[in-house]
């Protein structure tokens, strides 16, 4: 995070949020708004005139949509964006993450919050500081990924995923590379703005092969799926392994928390186990780790070079927990190989 003043950039065509907004910022002495786009024209010609510490952005603009603007924008002038919504299951605002920008949150409701408001302002500061760098942006395709050479086993792994900042981009470029018939169960722990988790399983959903969805309470692990803890709610594996989801106190500021869900795969699953620390700020996950190891399970980090936001997997590397230091491609392979052996 930044000490000094940030300097912001509003992109967004609508004058009484950009009103909003400006009112918001102002009661902050740290943050300075530098300029308004009103489209995403404006938005990319402002970046490279200004260069701002952080935009926020509008997806739905005249002229040039936010989703152009953002893949001008990290194409030549690298600089953090933080999509605004207000549909938490707009596609276009997961497409921005896939083109380059950080984060997704909803727009903040002036006057009716001061705690989520100062979480929104204390988020566009640590985004602000956040190093990007030059990303041009492909076509998604669902990729096959690497067929199994060995018998189906009724004996499966369940694989624990934590990731925070950037981990929506990790899941898609991890997950797209596991085939329809990967026999294992991946259960994720995504930290996002509240009401995003549905759309972000749809999103996901359509990119890999394998099913992705919300995780119900009570129904029985299962391989070849993806399921995502929902909001506000940690997500266990209980004796049964059937899905526990729990409305109790966060952990460590956390809810979902990884490192119980790493806790419980640890213990239900012991050498069936993987635990997966993605990019992400905090430690979260991290003493989860302790338990999969300790129960004959695989543990794997995302190395700093392919991470966003070094933060979750430093804290897991440093606990001395983690046997495997990956980038997100060498991870599929490892996941693959683990899934397919014996």
């Amino acid at each position: 995070m930044i000490d000094k003043p940030i300097r912001v950039l509003i992109a967004d065509d609508s004058s009484i949020f950009v009103q909003s907004l400006n009112y918001l910022f102002s009661a902050d002495p740290n943050i300075d708004v530098v300029g308004v786009a009103e489209n995403g024209s404006q938005a990319v010609s402002m970046t490279a005139e200004l260069r701002p510490d952080i935009i926020t952005m509008d997806v739905h603009m005249p002229i040039m949509n936010g989703l152009d603007a953002i893949e001008q924008i990290m194409a030549h002038c690298p600089t953090p964006v933080l999509v605004l919504s207000d549909d938490h299951s707009e596609r276009m605002a997961f497409e921005a993450l896939e083109r380059g920008a950080l984060d997704i949150s909803e727009k903040p409701r002036l006057m009716q919050n001061h705690q989520e408001n100062k979480g929104f302002i204390d988020n566009l500061r640590f985004l602000a500081g956040v190093h990007v760098v030059r990303h041009i942006a492909g076509v998604s395709k669902r990729k096959v990924g690497l067929k199994r050479h060995h018998p189906v086993s009724a004996d499966f792994h369940v694989i624990a995923v934590a990731c925070s900042t950037g981990g929506p981009k990790a899941l898609k470029l991890l997950l797209s590379e596991l085939p329809a018939e990967f026999e294992a169960c991946v259960l994720v722990v995504q930290h996002m703005s509240p009401g995003f988790s549905q759309g972000l399983a749809d999103w996901l959903n359509e990119l890999c092969a394998l099913p992705v969805r919300i995780a119900l309470d009570k129904e029985k692990v299962a391989p070849s799926q993806v399921l995502l803890a929902p909001d506000s709610h940690h997500m266990l594996v209980d004796r049964n392994h059937r899905i526990q989801l729990r409305d109790t106190p966060p952990l460590n500021g956390n809810k979902p928390s990884a490192t119980l869900l790493f806790r419980s795969v640890g213990e239900r699953f012991r050498r069936k186990s993987v635990g997966v620390v993605l990019t992400g700020m905090g430690s979260d996950g991290a003493d989860g780790t302790k338990d999969i190891k300790a129960n004959g399970g695989v543990t794997i980090a995302q190395d700093q070079k392919s991470s966003l936001v070094f933060g979750m997997p430093s804290a897991a590397i440093e606990l001395g927990t983690v046997q495997h230091i990956l980038n997100l491609e060498a991870i599929a392979v490892k996941m693959l190989s683990i899934v397919n052996s014996i």
